[in-house]
Formats: structure tokens, C-alpha cells, sequence
């Protein structure tokens, strides 16, 4: 009778875990299912721009090249028909502001360094006019230095302040009495540069020792640490003979979880998740690199830990998220993790000769191969410029930008140093980077309530939107279901016609509307004149908290601004006109007529040419 007992539970035990089985499946497909409908109605561009170098005097060209591409894939993506060009002093006002046209997410353009600008960094930053939908932190950025020989530069004046900020960031997100966690640390100095030559340890409301630490590359570092239920903990940092600056330590949990991410060999990751305070179950990890859904598993959390085990090779290039959440499928631990990607191209250029003299002609070949030597084809650009005492080497380079800087969270120095180098300092130092300016594009409660973000920018698809509202004068309320007209005089004729919706707001969709000019907008004035209408700023008015890096003019600058200064006046002089001449294309003007109503007889009109003898 005990042995048919004993064989009747064996299918009760299966059948509760089939279904135990089943239950970690749903939630795990729930939850990629949520986010891979959340996303896609979102695409997501990046932008990046090549800029010909990056210190100019004033009165020279900047010339750039822009790409456009996909935030996921990293290919050049044709959503987007115009790149807009902003140039921000440290005020956030723009000094320059142009438009280009892209095809197939390339394009390029020039813009004139005004006269009137004055010394200094500045910040130059594009975008499309759907990524105003979302945060400017997403638009590229780049730092740029604009001398006038003609003004004189501003007083150096002394800090104040110790000129240095620090941050904590534990890993997983939360400092949990009695468990063991990874805090990792950036030490910013007042140019926005990491500092790395300083010391700091951990005390706690007792003035006790509990920690100690140094950052590793540029000012970033990471330390082991174990907090007390009750405690408060501050940080102490000295650097030279500077007076201390302290940091209070993020607040110390009583229940929570902990995350932990170390590398377990060549081809797995090992996440090992710890709690305090909160009930046994199943954890989920859902990873996913960009817009792409890379994995989804489940372990059980008993006896207060669960260990996950990551194969790489499932892993995508470049950032990849880690989120952990409980059985009631709120998110509890995230942090970011990257693999680094192959570069499949490889740039190989060489001269024709190893010196020049003065306008001797220089021949460059230029081939983009793969590792196994086959050359491909490649869209590419290519400046040169002087190195001196003004211009450095630029290391603003597309594929740090587009795998590293573009996904973190505020300036990241020399993006290029975790590419070229892959030994275990620099494995350590990536590791840093992504506990403490990691972040994700959208919010996880948005992604379960389908909560799609409300898009008030229309994707450029076809060429340049005009945005424009109208209101009534008499009224002084909106004017919805108005026809509108706008128009371009001058040699292009050009004609657009739009129709206000609920909120007054009208949206000229242009084709080919290039180079400077004047806009005339106007509603039918036979039928009515009481409307008013305002044209809206395409430009966004959005900006990232991105600091700008300060400059100063020295005396060992002196030769090589007045060699340039010389040189940008002569180039001016002589060349001023075809080096600000762009060549405008034919537009049909057809715009203008409609379809005759009779039959239009065409006549030829002999004209008597007269030749005259020089």
C-alpha cells in the first residue's frame, strides 16, 4: 500500500513542475513581450558628425560630414531627411544654427565662424526633429575651440571651491545592510575631466575607518564594501593640497537586493543576486542589448542568494542591459555590461610620397578592408589639418562614439582608451565606466502600461517641416480647419499649402527648400484677414546639462594664432566667394498652377539676337 502511495505522487510532482516550469516561462515572455511592443513604435537615431577639426579661427569654415543611423544596428537609416547644426557657447545660446539635407543618413555641410564670436570652448551638437522627442542628452555633442585674434581673452580667474564633485553608484542600485557590494565611484574635476591623483576612505558616524580608495582611470574607481543596518557613511576625498571635500554615501537599505556581475571565464557571465528582508521565489534576469531582446531566464532565490549564468556569445555588442526583477515582476537590480564589438573595417591610408614641399600635389590612396584582407566598400570622410600648439588630434571617432559614448550618460574621456587597449586594467576600467554613467532610454512601468511617449515632432521623411500656429485676432483663441499658404519668392518659386488641426498648429511639408531666404506665410485673404500666424523655431530648445570645458588663450598659442589669423584673412580676400558658394538645384514650379480648364495653345516667339565684336 506505502509503494502505490509512493508511485501515485510521482505524477503529482511532475505535473507541479510542468507547471512551475510554465508559470517562469509566461512571466519571462511577458516581459519581452511588453518591451518589443513598447519599442516598436519608437525608433531610436543617433547621429554622428566628422567635423573637419576641431579648433577654428574666426572668420574660417567648418566643414562636417554627418551619419546618420539606427540605434540598435548601428546602419544608416533614411528616417530622417535633415540634420540641424547647433553651435552653444556656455549659456546655452547658439551662436551658429543651420540646416542640411540627408540621404540614405548621410549628408554634409559647412557653416562660417562668425566675427563676432568670442574665445573659447564651444559645444556642437545635431539632431533630428524626431529625436526632439526625446531627451537632448540623445543628440551627438561634440566640444570645439573658437579663437578671435581681435578680442582679448578673459582674465583667469581663481577657483573658489576645491573644483572637484564626486559620485557613488552601488552596484545594482542599492546599498543593503549586511550584504557585501561593489560601490563604484567618478571624481570629476571642475573642467569636467576626471581626477585621478587623489585618496579617499569611507567613516562612519563614528569618525571609523571603514573603506579606502583611489580611483584607477580617470577618476573613476570601484571598491568592496559592507554596510551596517543603522549606519551613516561618509565619504572623505583629498587631492594635493586642496582642502577635503566629503559625500554622504547613498542611504543603507534594511531589505532589498543586491546585484553582483563578474566575468566566469571567456564565454560566460556570472550574476549572483543577494537579499535582506524579502520573501523567497523566483528571480527573472531580462537582458537586452539596445532595442533587441538578448535573453530572459529564471533561478530561485532560497536561502537568500540566486545565481544566473550568462552565455556572451547570447550577449549583443556594445552596452548591454541587465535587469532583475521578482515575482511580481518589479524591476529590483539593474546595471549595464559590454562586450566589445569586432571592428570589421579597417581604414588604410598611404601617401604617395613621405615629405612635400610647398604646393607640391599629395596623393592619397584610401581602402576600407575586412580581417581577411577583402577590400569593401565604404562611405567615408576624410580631413586634414595642422597639428600645433591649437589643434590636437582629434579623438572624436565614429565607432567609440557610436558603441560607447552615444549610450552612457554624461562626458566620457577618451572613449577610445577601452577600445585600443584590452588587458585587465582596461577590462576593470570598462567594467567602472559602466556601474557609474549607465543608464536606459525609457521607464520600465512605461514598457508594462504600454505607455507610449507622446510624440510631438513628425519624422522629416520627405524634407524640411515648417511649423507655424495660427490664432484669431479677433477672438485671440485658436483657429482650427484654416487653409494656409506659404511661399518662397525669388528665382526657386516655391508654394506650400497646410491645414490647421484642433490646436491651430499648421505643418508645411517642403521639398528641396535650400539656401537662405525669405518665407511668406498667409491665408486666404479674399475669404478672411483676421488670423495671425507665428512661424515656431525648428531648432530645438532642449538642452543636455553637459558642461562645456573651459579655455584658456596662452603665450605659447601666440605664432600659431597669428599664422592662422594671417592665413584665414588672405583666404578670405581672395577665395571668400567660392568657398561660401553653394550650388542650388531646380525645383518645378508647377506648385504655383493648377490643370487648365481649356486647352492652352503655345506660341513661338522668334528673338533677334544681337552679336557684338570684342
Amino acid at each position: 500500500m506505502n509503494e502505490i502511495k509512493k508511485l501515485a505522487m510521482v505524477p503529482m510532482i511532475s505535473g507541479m513542475l510542468l507547471l512551475s516550469l510554465n508559470g517562469v516561462a509566461q512571466t519571462i515572455s511577458q516581459i519581452s513581450d511588453s518591451f518589443t511592443k513598447y519599442y516598436q513604435g519608437t525608433v531610436q537615431e543617433k547621429i554622428f558628425v566628422h567635423t573637419d577639426k576641431s579648433a577654428y579661427m574666426t572668420g574660417e569654415i567648418l566643414w562636417f560630414k554627418a551619419y546618420n543611423v539606427d540605434a540598435t544596428y548601428h546602419k544608416p537609416l533614411g528616417l530622417s531627411k535633415v540634420v540641424y547644426v547647433d553651435v552653444l557657447d556656455n549659456k546655452q545660446n547658439a551662436i551658429i544654427q543651420t540646416k542640411i539635407e540627408i540621404k540614405n543618413g548621410l549628408g554634409s555641410g559647412s557653416v562660417y565662424i562668425p566675427v563676432s564670436a568670442s574665445n573659447g570652448n564651444y559645444k556642437l551638437r545635431a539632431y533630428t526633429n524626431w529625436m526632439k522627442n526625446f531627451s537632448p542628452d540623445y543628440y551627438f555633442e561634440k566640444n570645439i575651440t573658437i579663437i578671435n585674434p581681435l578680442k582679448s581673452p578673459e582674465a583667469i580667474t581663481k577657483a573658489q571651491s576645491p573644483g572637484y564633485d564626486v559620485q557613488f553608484f552601488p552596484e545594482g542600485g542599492n546599498l543593503v545592510a549586511g550584504i557585501s557590494s561593489k560601490v563604484a565611484f567618478k571624481l570629476t574635476a571642475s573642467d569636467a575631466t576626471g581626477l585621478s591623483e587623489c585618496r579617499g576612505f569611507i567613516v562612519d558616524q563614528k569618525h571609523d575607518t571603514v573603506a579606502r580608495f583611489r580611483p584607477l582611470k580617470f577618476g573613476i574607481g570601484s571598491f568592496l564594501f559592507t554596510p551596517i543596518a543603522g549606519n551613516v557613511y561618509t565619504a572623505v576625498i583629498k587631492s594635493g593640497n586642496t582642502p577635503a571635500v566629503t559625500k554622504e554615501l547613498p542611504a543603507v537599505e534594511s531589505r532589498g537586493y543586491v546585484m553582483a556581475v563578474k566575468d566566469a571565464g571567456s564565454t560566460h557571465v556570472e550574476i549572483t543576486v543577494k537579499g535582506a528582508g524579502v520573501e523567497a521565489g523566483e528571480l527573472y534576469l531580462f537582458v537586452h542589448t539596445g532595442q533587441s531582446v538578448k535573453a530572459g531566464m529564471a533561478a530561485p532565490f532560497n536561502s537568500g542568494a540566486a545565481i544566473f549564468t550568462l552565455d556572451k556569445a547570447k550577449l549583443g555588442e556594445g552596452v548591454s542591459h541587465l535587469t532583475i526583477f521578482n515575482s511580481a515582476r518589479q524591476p529590483v537590480c539593474e546595471r549595464l555590461y559590454f562586450k566589445r564589438p569586432k571592428q570589421n573595417l579597417i581604414i588604410e591610408a598611404s601617401a604617395d610620397q613621405p615629405s612635400y614641399t610647398r604646393r607640391k600635389k599629395v596623393s592619397v590612396d584610401i581602402a576600407a578592408k575586412d580581417f581577411s584582407g577583402r577590400v569593401k566598400p565604404a562611405n567615408l570622410s576624410m580631413s586634414v589639418y595642422k597639428i600645433d600648439s591649437l589643434q590636437n588630434i582629434d579623438a572624436g571617432e565614429i565607432f567609440s562614439y557610436l558603441w560607447l559614448k552615444s549610450d552612457l550618460r554624461g562626458n566620457i574621456e577618451s572613449p577610445g582608451y577601452y577600445f585600443k587597449n584590452s588587458d585587465a586594467e582596461a577590462d576593470t576600467a570598462l567594467d567602472n565606466l559602466m556601474l557609474t554613467q549607465g543608464w536606459r532610454r525609457f521607464q520600465w512601468d512605461n514598457v508594462f502600461g504600454n505607455k507610449q511617449a507622446a510624440f510631438s515632432f513628425l519624422p522629416e521623411y520627405d524634407g524640411h517641416l515648417i511649423a507655424g500656429k495660427i490664432t484669431n485676432t479677433q477672438t485671440g483663441g485658436i483657429a482650427k480647419d484654416v487653409v494656409a499658404y506659404l511661399s518662397v519668392p525669388g528665382k526657386r518659386v516655391q508654394l506650400y499649402a497646410a491645414k490647421s488641426d484642433s490646436t491651430g498648429r499648421l505643418i508645411f511639408n517642403t521639398r528641396q527648400l535650400y539656401g537662405p531666404g525669405e518665407i511668406v506665410v498667409q491665408t486666404n485673404s479674399e475669404r478672411d484677414t483676421t488670423y495671425h500666424i507665428d512661424i515656431l523655431s525648428p531648432f530645438s530648445e532642449q538642452f543636455a546639462k553637459s558642461p562645456i570645458l573651459k579655455f584658456n588663450l596662452t603665450r605659447g598659442m601666440q605664432s600659431a594664432i597669428e599664422e592662422r589669423s594671417l592665413s584665414t584673412q588672405v583666404q578670405n580676400i581672395y577665395l571668400g566667394n567660392k568657398i561660401k558658394h553653394f550650388y542650388e538645384p531646380q525645383v518645378d514650379s508647377s506648385g504655383f498652377y493648377t490643370p487648365p480648364i481649356k486647352p492652352t495653345f503655345w506660341i513661338t516667339i522668334p528673338v533677334l539676337l544681337q552679336w557684338k565684336r570684342y
